[in-house]
């Protein structure tokens, strides 16, 4: 309960006690109330302090203020316009703040039992006899119409409004839930993202460095020309490493991703990326189906990191064995496959279940809305197969 609507009962309680003191005590002659002075006290007291109660149970007070208006109007109490504004506050406010269809009813019957005490009013008065005081109370009665009216709508409107005003409300911290969530899901997927990044960097390059280091430490001293240039391709690697995580710094200390990424590496880099492998001792071959042609940068993104990934996993598991990379180029899609004989030294085939890497590799195919498959193959050796829709994907990376 509100202090204002306490406020508001007491001072229309305090302003009809004072007119009733006033005639009573100026033109006690005019004085027509059927009640003595205590009792005019008493039953304006009744008609205005429960309008303080009149948000909270506005279909108590409406039920109580309405039969005690007739009433008040039946014992003539010589108050003024102040019952008036009580029963326009209890019809407003049955209409305001309550929700049940039973305020229909209660409010009618307010009314109904006001224009009975006003018909009363108007009967008992000699200037309402005639055509002229018939007039008179017609206009009377469609004054007395509209003012009931008024309270009833405005209770409607307010009504409506409040309930808006609640909707509004529930929208908006619905909106505000989402736009965390959406906040909070961009940011995992921005750090995901970075993860595999990182993962696809550095684990190649790492692996490249450690076969080329090996290889160098065996030769060392048999054949130190070869042993150099395996070292000069460690320290091309490594550079290469610092260069694409350098890229990726430089990606979360700015703000501005168009100027702090550098394009990424597709599907057209593909011969880069093999060149360097090969110069790692892994023996690779390159076969192209159907005519190369333009990609979207996510599926060409996708399709290089995967053949990155599975070629990484080729040297950390099964060593230095003949290996294929299968590009084709789909009406609607394009496949990348890497196939690698068996090893004779290493039993677990790339990308064993579990691993980063298969993870990293599903999620490259996933982002574009394809799928990756990878297992055994007959004979031997281990394949690892994506097919990656070029059709019906976004710029950012999203299928459509």
């Amino acid at each position: 309960m509100r202090r204002s609507d306490w406020v508001v009962a007491v001072a229309m309680f305090a302003v009809a006690s004072l007119a009733i003191f006033i005639v009573r005590d100026v033109v006690p002659d005019k004085v027509t109330s059927k009640l003595p002075y205590w009792g005019d006290i008493l039953i304006t007291g009744a008609m205005t302090l429960p309008l303080a109660w009149r948000r909270v149970k506005p279909l108590w007070v409406v039920t109580l203020i309405g039969p005690l208006f007739a009433l008040y109007r039946f014992l003539e109490v010589p108050e003024g316009s102040v019952s008036s504004f009580a029963i326009f506050l209890a019809i407003f406010a049955a209409g305001a703040y309550s929700d049940a269809s039973l305020r229909h009813w209660l409010r009618g019957a307010a009314v109904g039992f006001s224009g009975l005490a006003l018909v009363y009013s108007l009967l008992g008065q000699e200037e309402f006899v005639g055509f002229d005081g018939l007039t008179l109370g017609a206009l009377s009665l469609a004054i007395n119409a509209g003012f009931f009216a008024a309270a009833w709508l405005l209770g409607d409107a307010w009504r409506r409004r409040r309930i808006d005003a609640v909707e509004l409300a529930r929208r908006a911290d619905q909106l505000a839930a989402e736009r965390e969530a959406r906040a909070h899901r961009a940011v995992l997927d921005e750090r995901v993202r970075i993860a595999r990044e990182l993962h696809d960097v550095v684990a190649h390059h790492v692996s490249v460095m450690g076969v080329q280091a090996a290889g160098a430490r065996r030769i060392l001293e048999s054949d130190p020309d070869r042993a150099a240039d395996a070292l000069a391709s460690v320290e091309d690697s490594s550079r290469q490493a610092v260069t694409e995580l350098h890229r990726l710094v430089g990606f979360l200390r700015s703000a501005d991703e168009e100027a702090s990424v550098e394009p990424q590496p597709a599907i057209e880099d593909l011969d880069e990326l093999v060149a360097r492998v090969i110069e790692a001792g892994l023996p690779v071959e390159v076969r192209t189906i159907g005519k190369p042609r333009e990609l979207p940068l996510a599926v060409g993104l996708s399709a290089y990191r995967i053949v990155q990934e599975a070629l990484t996993n080729v040297i950390k598991h099964a060593g230095s064995v003949p290996t294929t990379v299968i590009v084709s180029y789909l009406d609607n899609a394009l496949e990348v496959q890497v196939v690698n004989q068996r090893s004779r030294t290493v039993k677990p085939g790339p990308g064993e279940p579990g691993g980063r890497g298969q993870l990293g590799m599903r999620e490259r195919a996933s982002m574009v809305g394809g799928d990756l498959g990878f297992g055994p193959i007959k004979g031997g050796g281990y394949r690892v197969a994506a097919r990656l829709p070029t059709e019906g994907i976004y710029e950012d990376g999203l299928s459509a």
